[in-house]
Parts: structure tokens; C-alpha cells; sequence
């Protein structure tokens, strides 16, 4: 398996968090333009939330793809996923085709 390498960014300012470069779970990593602050451990659980949810999104736009070109379904309701904000995003799209 490859391993690849992320940074993360801050959502708001889109530039990446800064930290100590040895960092421990309750390192703090901070944004340098709007202050933003928080563990190394409360941002990865935040990131690793953000790749969950942007998963489901992802999986059930392929859905709604898949349903709506099939003339043979009927599709009579739709699941949606209740829009989530984060503060933090990734430096490059770890899953594909994600906006």
C-alpha cells in the first residue's frame, strides 16, 4: 500500500496549519493568518470526520448518478446528508472527485 502525505489547511484562510515538526497528540498547531488553534489530536479526529462525511456525500451523489439514468427506477425519495462545516481541509483531495 502507498503511503501518501496530506497537510492540513485551514478552511477559512486555505493555508496549512503550523506545528511543531516533531509533534505529539497535544502538540497545538495553529492557522498564522485568523489564530485558529487546537491539538494535533482534535485536528486529525476533525479531518479524519471530514473524510467520513465526504465520503457518504460522494457515495450518494453516485447514487442519485446511477438511479436517475436508469429509466427501470423509480426513485421516490431521496436521502440527503445534512450539510456539515469543518474547520480544517486537506492540502489535496485524498478520496477523488471531491469538491
Amino acid at each position: 500500500m502507498t503511503n501518501t502525505t496530506f497537510k492540513l489547511l485551514c478552511e477559512k484562510c486555505d493555508i496549512a496549519l503550523k506545528g511543531p515538526a516533531n509533534s505529539e497528540r497535544s502538540s497545538i498547531f495553529t492557522c498564522d493568518s485568523c489564530g485558529l488553534a487546537d491539538t494535533c489530536e482534535a485536528f486529525v479526529a476533525e479531518a479524519s470526520e471530514r473524510v467520513e462525511y465526504e465520503s457518504k456525500v460522494l457515495i450518494q451523489q453516485q447514487i442519485n448518478k446511477t438511479f436517475k439514468a436508469r429509466k427501470s427506477f423509480k426513485v421516490t425519495q431521496q436521502l440527503s446528508i445534512p450539510k456539515k462545516t469543518f474547520r480544517v481541509k486537506f492540502s489535496s483531495d485524498p478520496l477523488g472527485g471531491l469538491k
